[in-house]
């Protein structure tokens, strides 16, 4: 058969901890005020009781004493006292047990029968250490009961069973005394128990607010945007550090500043005021509008904070930098003109031979149909690559291209690309070599793949060399890798260019009247297909002079 183990509330253990943390910080008082007791009744009942009685009985109190105090340090030393309050206690009602039992054996044995003035000492001893108990003890109901009844009750039989008057009359009296001293002692329990439980409301409460302070400031810190909290004039209150970067000022400097009076965009001083009516409101623009010292793309949004009587007492702005969004705005609309381009030309040059030969101008017997056939052809290659680029570099972002590595030899594996792009360098005037090789070396690649980022960028230094010119190819060993780098005399790449050159939908002259043609994503998917094959792609450039894009890739070391 087990015994349930009764289950506590956190709050119902909080106040057993504090009543027994209590109960033994009045240990040493007490212990001190039983020892004086106890010597001083036995100097007065010698003579009166056996001294053999007297010096058993002071050996017992101080036995009970060392125990007491015993386990009132290893309670101070313990680093349980919170989680084992229980345990403490148990330990601390057991040495009052002992303790209360010392006193009702002194009722017993140190009791004399016949003097009246002895057994009125003895009575009084009992009742004042009943009296201070009251003070100490009362923390806890088990405790102060035992140590009264054990004490108190055995005094008052031996009053009562005297059969004088007086005696009758002691043992009344001391029967009065328990039951009063009982029930003042349960009122101070009481009375006790509910100062313990306020008070640890009360820091439960401030402990929650002081939680709920540091986790609101925890997150108004950490948030990924600009916060700021104003009064209902404007003035800001709190700011987080992102807002310090977002501005460009310092948490001091906006804290001395009011959004109303300061705020150097009439829109943005605007929308401040329409949240402290009430409204949800917001901005975007520039950092600006607050302070000088930052020009950031900026989108805001206001809204007004209520009080319990709902009235608006502020707001709190939250301020987010749209430069990324800015720039892939730009990126876009820079996308669409090109595409819009690409896609206009070679439409515009197909739609012109339907017409002609569909208006019967040429007849499709005649050279001149196959000649604007051809052109027609031409340009729907030309439509064809555009489609392709776009698919392309969507599905290798999605990894929906699965890569079939297999060892290449490189140098066969280059002159069979330039071999394929020769009439692309014939079209443009210039011309292929290789100026340095490295022969049988090996990398693990796809065939296909990697040529086609090759092609990529044979294309790009043919399309931007001038005429008559030789496009250098170098294949050489770089630490434990492979570079394939390739030399234009191009006019090199301007120098704010040079950071998004392998972004998406990126050219240098994104205009519409741009001399050479493209999506400008070859660089992007030849970047994307080396990083596939853990390579590296970068380039080195000087402006009105030509650049160097290369690729970087790790040798095979299996065995040949």
């Amino acid at each position: 058969m087990t015994t349930a183990v009764p289950t506590y509330k956190p709050e119902t253990d909080q106040i057993h901890a504090a009543q027994t943390r209590l109960l033994y910080k009045s240990i040493p008082l007490a212990l001190i005020f039983t020892l004086i007791n106890a010597i001083i009744l036995v100097a007065v009942q010698r003579g009166a009781v056996a001294d053999q009685n007297l010096f058993l009985w002071l050996g017992l109190v101080i036995v009970i004493l060392v125990f007491r105090a015993t386990v009132s340090v290893a309670y101070q030393r313990s680093n349980s006292k919170q989680t084992a309050s229980f345990h403490w206690a148990r330990w601390f009602l057991f040495g009052t047990v002992l303790s209360g039992l010392s006193f009702g054996l002194a009722a017993v044995f140190l009791f004399p029968s016949e003097d009246i003035a002895h057994q009125s000492f003895l009575a009084f001893i009992i009742a004042g250490m009943c009296a201070a108990a009251t003070s100490t003890l009362s923390y806890q109901r088990t405790p102060i009961l035992a140590f009264l009844s054990l004490s108190l009750l055995p005094l008052a039989l031996q009053f009562l069973v005297l059969e004088d008057t007086m005696s009758l009359s002691m043992g009344v009296m001391c029967l009065l005394f328990y039951i009063g001293v009982t029930s003042s002692a349960l009122r101070m329990h009481k009375s006790t128990q509910q100062n313990i439980q306020l008070s640890i409301e009360a820091t439960n409460r401030e402990k929650a607010l002081q939680e709920s302070e540091e986790r609101y400031r925890t997150i108004f810190e950490s948030a990924p945007i600009g916060v700021v909290q104003y009064n209902d004039n404007g003035k800001i209150i709190a700011c987080n550090s992102v807002m310090e970067k977002i501005i460009g000022a310092r948490k001091k400097i906006l804290l001395e500043m009011n959004i109303l009076t300061d705020g150097l965009n009439d829109e943005m001083v605007r929308a401040v005021k329409q949240s402290l009516e009430g409204e949800m409101t917001n901005y975007r623009g520039s950092s600006d509008a607050l302070w000088q010292g930052k020009n950031t793309p900026i989108r805001a949004f206001f809204k007004g904070t209520q009080s319990v009587g709902q009235h608006i007492i502020g707001g709190v702005g939250v301020f987010e930098d749209i430069t990324e969004n800015v720039r892939v705005e730009k990126m876009k609309n820079e996308f669409i003109s090109t595409v819009s381009h690409e896609l206009r030309t070679p439409l515009t040059a197909i739609n012109g031979v339907l017409s002609l030969v569909n208006g019967g101008v040429v007849s499709l017997k005649s050279d001149k149909a196959v000649e604007i056939l051809a052109i027609a052809k031409r340009n729907s290659d030309r439509l064809l690559l555009l489609i392709n680029d776009l698919l392309e570099i969507n599905k290798i972002g999605l990894s929906e291209i699965a890569f079939e590595l297999q060892e290449l030899e490189v140098m066969p594996f280059v002159h069979r690309v330039l071999q394929i792009n020769s009439p692309y360098a014939t079209e443009f005037g210039v011309r292929y070599e290789i100026a340095k090789c490295f022969d049988q070396v090996r990398v693990l690649a796809d065939n296909n793949r990697l040529m086609q980022a090759l092609s990529n960028l044979l294309s790009n230094a043919a399309k931007f060399s001038p005429r008559g010119s030789v496009i250098n190819i170098y294949v050489e060993p770089v630490d434990n890798w492979v570079r394939i780098a390739i030399e234009d005399q191009g006019p090199g790449i301007e120098e704010e260019f040079k950071t998004k050159i392998f972004d998406k939908f990126t050219q240098s002259d994104s205009s519409n009247t741009r001399r050479n043609g493209g999506t400008g994503l070859g660089l992007s998917i030849a970047k994307a297909i080396i990083e596939k094959h853990k390579g590296q792609i970068g380039f080195t450039t000087e402006f009105g002079v030509g650049s160097t894009f290369y690729i970087d890739l790790p040798i095979s070391t299996s065995k040949q």
